[in-house]
């Protein structure tokens, strides 16, 4: 066994752990260009030996050695490689419910390839294999604020559901030709919000390359580049961006990246389904015990899933864990705002993240 998966109870997104190989396992759903920039350098290891607790996810970038995610339960997981795993089922990051598994989650695509249309730009997605295209062609009519709510509104289905699959990733390509004005300064406000507050984790996790066309002529175009690169500046992209004047540079800027996504995620793909033969084999060792009253066999009951069930038992009854709190505000913010209700585990089912929790990830960087 080798990659874990870490599942955020509320949303759904799924953060991927590969091994290093000395015991530890790094954060790995990210872009080579965001690790390479030292960016959000998670690592799930082992506790110090001052700890009471026998594994935590630590929070390396920067040189610090931050604490942010601990497992319910003492213990070890499985050994792998000679050595003790973290222990599988419920974990607390960021003060939020999450469960370690070595199961890769499946979660099912959206219907695609689809466009969808706003008066100021069109949409197209498709997806091959595991990399998802979203093209994003911008018109002559001038944004408002209704009709950028509902481009948002489709950004925010497309990455939501990408974050709960870990095999997939997405690239973007935006062209801005089209365009006949400057983007107001309240819809820039509010797309910079939009990518930090509602969708900052969707966009870490899956985000993988931009392209965005626009030809460095005459004061709009200058204007609008300026303007990306103002946001690029305030809040910069987790994954390589790239202004280029014409679609075949954008896409051969694309299809570099989309190689690069392709391998790694068909890396992730073989070990996960190894884990999932090694997961069946042991099962399958384990043999049937005879009903008595019945003269037949039944299955006996298996560690994993004596250990599933228990986690489903647990997640029916009441969490007798602190409330959940906003985990990307300070500590005074979180003592003020903190809700006054518990959530039970039953109702994390379909829980959508608060719109205005903004992402750990942007919140780090």
């Amino acid at each position: 066994m080798a990659v874990l998966f870490l599942v955020d109870d509320i949303d759904r997104s799924i953060f991927t752990f590969s091994p290093l190989g000395d015991g530890t396992w790094y954060f790995s759903r990210v872009s080579k260009f965001h690790r390479e920039n030292q960016k959000d350098k998670f690592v799930l290891r082992q506790a110090p030996q001052d700890c009471d607790i026998g594994w935590v996810v630590e929070d390396q970038t920067g040189g610090r050695a931050k604490i942010i995610g601990t497992p319910k339960e003492y213990g070890n997981g499985p050994m792998h490689q000679g050595r003790p795993s973290p222990v599988r089922g419920r974990w607390k990051l960021w003060g939020c419910p999450f469960t370690l598994t070595d199961d890769m989650p499946r979660c099912e695509p959206l219907e695609c390839p689809f466009s969808a249309e706003v008066p100021f730009a069109t949409m197209h997605y498709q997806e091959e294999g595991t990399v998802a295209y979203l093209q994003v062609t911008m018109r002559s009519n001038p944004i408002t604020d209704e009709t950028l709510e509902e481009l948002l509104d489709v950004m925010r289905k497309i990455l939501v559901n990408l974050a709960r699959r870990p095999e997939m990733v997405l690239l973007i390509r935006s062209d801005g030709r089209g365009t006949s004005s400057s983007p107001a300064w309240k819809h820039v406000r509010r797309f910079l919000s939009f990518i930090q507050q509602e969708v900052g984790t969707e966009t870490v996790l899956v985000g993988r390359g931009s392209a965005i066309i626009l030809v460095p002529s005459g004061l709009l175009s200058r204007a609008l580049i300026g303007i990306v690169q103002f946001v690029q500046r305030i809040l910069p992209a987790p994954y390589p961006q790239a202004i280029v004047p014409s679609t075949e540079e954008a896409d051969h800027f694309l299809a570099e990246l989309a190689k690069e996504s392709r391998e790694a995620s068909a890396a992730m793909l073989r070990t996960a389904a190894a884990q999932a033969e090694a997961n069946a084999e042991a099962d399958s060792c384990f043999t049937p015990r005879v009903a008595p009253s019945e003269g037949r066999s039944t299955p006996a009951p298996t560690p994993r899933g004596m250990v599933e069930a228990a986690w489903k038992t647990e997640a029916a009854a009441v969490v007798g864990d602190p409330p959940i709190v906003d985990p990307f505000r300070t500590s005074a913010e979180r003592e003020e705002n903190a809700p006054a209700m518990v959530l039970r585990g039953d109702e994390l089912e379909g829980l959508q993240r608060p719109a205005d929790r903004a992402s750990w990830f942007f919140c780090s960087c």
